[in-house]
């Protein structure tokens, strides 16, 4: 049979008033030890057991008292002088034995039969009890087994308190009998025990009661009852004195270690590192957005008072869909940042997943934090909509409001509805952000922007949390799909650098490629990256992608027709993959950003710069733009090329464009090159009205496959773009009958195309075959171009290229 064993502790970090007790079998290691410690107190919870460190005494400590046993340790610093550091977690307990016992001065408590051994004490909870309870417990037992069995008898009350908080009153014989009445500390005459709470209640500290008397933990109960009279009451708690009677009546949740701060995490969208803003300043002027819905309705959820849940909401588990991934890593880094930080803000666009990481992490929360209150809002209404201060409304939220007396986490769904509440941000988030509301942690999942403008820098010691996908969880995802799929590793590439991750775009392309192909799947055969191409051709996929979670960030034709700064503002961020912030486009940049169809983030200049969510986002609007009236009219898709090449920069071919991707990576692939000076003199050429494919406008693009890369709404040409004939008959093969785009050709959605081949080498093979076919060749260090056919016949005169064109 395993020897259990107690251990006396001492939890430095806490201030803690008294040391406590665990027990744990012999055949146990340093690292159960801790687990077993941190179970035990409410206060270590939130940690994780291995990074609690453990100190064996060199000698026992004599205790006479708590406050002497404290202040013989000053600080940390000094304790190595009497503790040595168990940094073995697999060290065996046993030769923990000796050295750390902690001595008492005292040898009146001795070991009593177990006839002798039995009391029940009455007990009563200073300004929290209703009547007495009784304990029953033996002599022999210590008063730190009293306070536990107390705190067991008292949960709901004591949640929120560790059970060595507690301080143990013994209330003199005659002090306060149910037969005596006590009137300003003096003895008067008899009262029915009923009315017990209601003298006590007249009491603020055991100190007032004549003959009380505190007791230690270390003390054995038969040191101060050799029996227990009845009709009295024995012991007096009181808790903690911060801890008010409506707390102790109503707080489910535990303590915590406050950290202060004076900046708070905005976790931005893409995976590059977090940047942090100082909430310090009142709104600049942004108004809480009305939502759309699916429907394209308003949503008027922000216009209803937010309402908490009425049942302890640590105790509430939010819903958790077995196809989620987990999120393990993301959510726990985010925990952390969220304890140590104070205030977090999560920016993300529509569909991105922001509420379905806030359930995780609110499930994350009632795991590690099973005392902790968690409240989730679902939205914040401004202050002019209803009546009433922000304040009463924090308190419709939490009644405690604003010493809860236990660690409070506020999790804000929608939080971009809170932008306009200036009382809110620069009292009540400022105060949490400072320290001043110590007890709550609050986040808030927005859809767009803050408060503030300006950038600060962030601590380099926090990891940086990313809301999209890292690749783990995207895999996680597929798995955990509804409907079985077999994907090739290709296109799962594909669909991870399509999607950089964000989970609206994820959903729908798995939801799209789960209806094709289902018999070849189930025969085993996986879906390949061409015949998802051959299944969803660029505008055929658009279409598909209108109406679930991915069409919840992207704007409505109509919405585009309707302004047409908008639809500038989106034609240079299509042609520049990246836009910085300036005046002239401010209030069309504005509007997309709170509608959640761009992502902001801060470059390494401090300037506020806009992108697409990912490139599937970038691809759908350039499908979506309505063709400009001011392009000019070619007689043919060749023409059009050949004006375009020759507007070619030598320089911009050795620093092609920034492309929509994790880290807003340079793709520096040669056909990356060709296809972004290509892009990028082509939309010239055509005022704009030039769609892309999800693949031209991925970092990824260029080691795939792809579907065409550029379409002609207007006159319904596709160009298609390759380096040194590089897969060429896997290209021109989706223009055949049975290819990706023969359809379109066959229907009248294309009504031409062209192959273009840039390439520095020189050229050996005809190919009859494919008359669309047209051969660039760069000479000079790109300072020249020549144009082939497909039967090596020179097309025109040799192109001089120049800097300044345009």
């Amino acid at each position: 049979m395993v020897e259990v064993k107690r251990f006396w502790c001492l939890l430095l970090d806490n201030g803690a008033i008294e040391p406590f007790f665990v027990d744990i079998g012999l055949d146990g290691m340093v690292v159960e030890l801790k687990e077993v410690i941190r179970s035990s107190k409410n206060c270590m919870r939130q940690y994780d057991a291995r990074d609690i460190a453990l100190y064996k005494l060199k000698e026992p400590i004599p205790m006479v008292s708590s406050t002497d046993l404290l202040q013989s340790i000053k600080n940390k610093g000094e304790i190595e002088t009497f503790a040595v550091q168990l940094e073995d977690p697999f060290e065996s307990l046993t030769g923990l034995l000796a050295p750390t016992a902690i001595a008492t001065s005292s040898s009146a408590g001795s070991v009593l039969s177990n006839a002798d051994d039995d009391l029940t004490l009455y007990c009563w909870v200073l300004n929290a009890s209703d009547a007495p309870f009784p304990i029953d417990i033996g002599k022999s037992k210590g008063v730190g087994h009293l306070k536990r069995m107390i705190k067991k008898e008292n949960e709901h009350k004591f949640a929120a308190i560790d059970a060595d908080k507690l301080v143990i009153w013994k209330v003199g014989e005659s002090s306060l009998c149910v037969s005596r009445h006590l009137i300003f500390g003096k003895l008067s005459s008899p009262i029915p025990s009923a009315e017990i709470g209601v003298t006590l209640r007249d009491i603020q500290s055991p100190q007032q009661i004549p003959g009380c008397v505190e007791l230690n933990a270390l003390d054995e109960l038969s040191e101060h009852f050799s029996s227990a009279p009845r009709k009295h009451l024995h012991i007096i708690v009181e808790a903690p004195t911060r801890m008010s009677n409506s707390i102790l009546a109503q707080a489910p949740g535990g303590l915590a270690v406050h950290m202060s701060t004076d900046l708070h995490f905005a976790l931005e969208e893409d995976s590059g590192p977090p940047s942090k803003r100082a909430r310090l300043t009142s709104p600049e002027n942004q108004p809480s957005p009305k939502r759309q819905c699916l429907d394209g309705k308003q949503n008027d959820e922000q216009d209803q008072l937010p309402k908490s849940d009425s049942s302890d909401s640590n105790k509430s588990q939010p819903t958790i869909n077995s196809c989620w991934s987990p999120r393990s890593n993301t959510v726990r880094g985010l925990y952390n940042i969220l304890r140590e930080e104070r205030l977090v803000q999560v920016r993300g666009t529509p569909g991105c997943g922001k509420t379905t990481l806030n359930h995780l992490l609110h499930a994350y929360i009632v795991e590690k934090q099973p005392f902790a209150s968690v409240l989730s809002i679902n939205s914040w209404p401004p202050p002019g909509q209803t009546n009433g201060s922000f304040e009463e409304r924090l308190k419709l939220i939490d009644p405690r409001y604003p010493n809860p007396g236990l660690v409070t986490f506020m999790l804000f769904d929608e939080g971009q509805d809170s932008y306009s509440d200036e009382y809110l941000w620069n009292t009540f988030f400022k105060g949490v952000q400072g320290g001043h509301f110590k007890d709550y942690r609050v986040i808030l999942f927005c859809s767009y922007g803050s408060p503030s403008a300006r950038p600060v820098s962030y601590k380099h010691s926090i990891e940086p949390i990313g809301l999209l996908l890292t690749r783990a969880e995207f895999n996680e995802v597929v798995a955990r799909h509804e409907r079985k799929l077999n994907l090739h590793p290709d296109l799962l590439d594909h669909f991870f650098h399509l999607t950089v991750g964000h989970v609206g775009a994820v959903i729908d392309l798995l939801r799209i490629t789960s209806y094709q192909r289902v018999a070849e799947m189930r025969k085993g055969m996986p879906f390949t990256v061409d015949a998802f191409n051959a299944e969803n051709p660029t505008g055929s996929l658009i279409i598909q992608l209108q109406g679930g979670p991915f069409g919840r960030g992207v704007p409505q034709a109509r919405e585009l027709s309707q302004d047409l700064s908008i639809t500038s503002f989106f034609r240079t961020l299509i042609r520049d993959g990246v836009f910085e912030e300036r005046e002239a486009e401010q209030e069309a940049v504005r509007a997309c950003h709170r509608n959640g169809w761009i992502h902001s983030y801060i470059n390494a200049e401090s300037t506020t710069c806009y992108t697409f969510p990912s490139p599937l986002h970038s691809a759908y609007v350039s499908w979506l733009l309505k063709p400009s009236d001011d392009m000019p009219t070619y007689r043919s898709v060749f023409d059009l090329c050949f004006a375009a090449i020759s507007k070619f920069k030598p320089s911009q071919m050795h620093t092609p464009i920034r492309r929509v991707g994790a880290s807003h990576a340079i793709d520096p692939l040669p056909e990356a090159q060709y296809q972004d000076e290509f892009y990028r003199t082509v939309f010239s050429a055509t005022a704009g009205s030039v769609c892309i494919s999800p693949e031209f406008a991925s970092a990824r693009g260029a080691h795939l496959v792809g579907r065409i890369d550029f379409f002609i709404p207007t006159v319904k040409w596709g160009i298609e773009i390759i380096r040194d004939g590089h897969q060429l008959s896997e290209h021109n093969s989706r223009f055949t009958r049975s290819g990706a785009y023969g359809a379109w050709l066959k229907s009248g959605d294309m009504t031409d195309y062209i192959l273009l081949d840039f390439r520095t080498k020189s050229l050996r093979k005809c190919h009859p075959d494919i008359p669309n076919l047209f051969h660039i060749v760069f000479g000079d260090g790109y300072q020249t171009a020549t144009v082939y056919d497909n039967q090596l016949k020179q097309v025109g005169g040799t192109i001089a290229l120049l800097e300044n064109h345009f």
